[in-house]
């Protein structure tokens, strides 16, 4: 009886694991950000689609978020992990050798995948502010809201304040992400949150804040890359990259996704050559805000 049992456990075990039993390779994808944001909603919306061009080659990618430290969490997660992981990133994988310089990772250490489009960052206020007169004087202080220190959301939020509103005094006040500054954002203890427009847009809807449209938001300009470690196989590699582009290249699914996620130039080919020039710029950009304190 015992025996029998046992059989049955072992059957029920590789029937609840196909991948295994099929020889299916699964590699996760870290989203560095929270369920629900412009990175992961991106993602799962080409995942299906790109899973069904990998099935054929035994091939399956599972997202997982790792929200943290303005995406540097995930980066170090999919960097340090000994198993082949990939990721899907935004600028603040650029911005992370002068945040952290005790770990100084570069577009070199990881396997470019494919570029996935463009999303432009706007800035944001409360009902109760008018943007262009938060700073009358020099000596006014901006309280500044962002997804935490290096982030895209406080690089592009302190361009704005020194930039536009010709703001000297700068506080920056972090959160763990931009979906916890909106309560606050709301009720005025901070002034604006620089934020990617596809999340914003919701908030703006609903009639809680303002969109600051006198701003120059080409200078404010994400993106997203789709990239993996060193510890992926070659041969894997090549097929995830020849079926990403071969999706990107559909033009009713680039349609589709551009529309329906505020993404602009999916379809458009970025190679190594403009991740390096994009590292290069985000880092001038970053020079010229504080990171180590506010």
């Amino acid at each position: 009886m015992i025996q029998k049992l046992i059989g049955l456990m072992i059957y029920l075990c590789l029937a609840a694991a196909p991948a295994l039993a099929d020889g299916v390779r699964t590699y996760n994808v870290i989203v560095p950000f929270s369920p629900g944001g412009p990175s992961d909603v991106l993602f799962r919306g080409m995942e299906p689609a790109l899973n069904a061009r990998l099935s054929a080659h035994n091939i399956q990618l599972v997202t997982e978020n790792a929200p943290g430290a303005g995406g540097q969490v995930g980066l170090f997660k999919m960097m340090e992990s000994t198993k082949p992981t990939l990721g899907f990133f935004s600028p603040f994988f650029a911005i992370v050798r002068n945040t952290r310089p005790e770990k100084p990772y570069d577009y070199t250490d990881v396997n470019y995948i494919g570029f996935a489009g463009y999303n432009k960052m706007v800035i944001i206020s409360g009902k109760h502010k008018s943007p262009t007169s938060m700073c009358l004087g020099t000596d006014k202080t901006v309280y500044m809201a962002s997804s935490g220190v290096g982030s895209m959301s406080h690089v592009s939020g302190y361009y704005f304040a020194r930039n536009y509103l010709k703001c000297d005094n700068v506080v920056h006040v972090p959160y763990k992400t931009t979906s916890d500054a909106y309560a606050d954002l709301k009720a005025g203890r901070v002034d604006f949150l620089a934020d990617f427009d596809i999340t914003a847009k919701t908030h703006i809807d609903a009639g809680y804040f303002n969109l600051v449209h006198d701003v120059k938001t080409t200078d404010l300009i994400s993106w997203h890359v789709f990239v993996a470690n060193k510890a992926i196989p070659a041969a894997d590699l090549e097929i995830i990259r020849k079926e990403f582009a071969a999706l990107k290249a559909d033009a009713a699914f680039a349609a589709a996704i551009e529309s329906r996620f505020g993404i602009t130039h999916f379809s458009a080919t970025r190679g190594s050559a403009w991740l390096a020039a994009e590292f290069n710029d985000y880092r001038r950009l970053l020079s010229t805000v504080p990171v180590s304190k506010d």
